[in-house]
């Protein structure tokens, strides 16, 4: 537990989901996908990041403890998993 004056500069970031949502929303972009409703966006997004292991870090004032390397890395594994989570989601829609 932070102190009350320090609980105010220090954030947990979730590396994982940011990169995921910013993934996701490259994704839904491309032609011919059979729905980019917002239920299917979120469940894509929940079937790849429930096939990935989170990646937490600490944001304090404005700097992150993650090198970029790593988040290059999260980011094209991601890519992967949104593709293939997208196509399970458009064969098996929700509505």
């Amino acid at each position: 537990c932070f102190p009350e004056s320090q609980s105010s500069r220090v954030k947990i970031i979730n590396y994982t989901f940011q990169e995921g949502f910013s993934r996701l929303a490259s994704y839904m972009r491309q032609p011919g996908l059979p729905c980019v409703c917002a239920r299917c966006q979120d469940d894509t997004l929940a079937y790849a990041l429930n096939r990935y292991p989170p990646k937490y870090g600490v944001l304090h004032a404005g700097n992150t403890k993650l090198p970029p390397y790593h988040l290059d890395h999260i980011s094209q594994e991601l890519r992967l998993i949104i593709s293939h989570a997208g196509a399970v989601v458009g064969q098996h829609p929700r509505h």
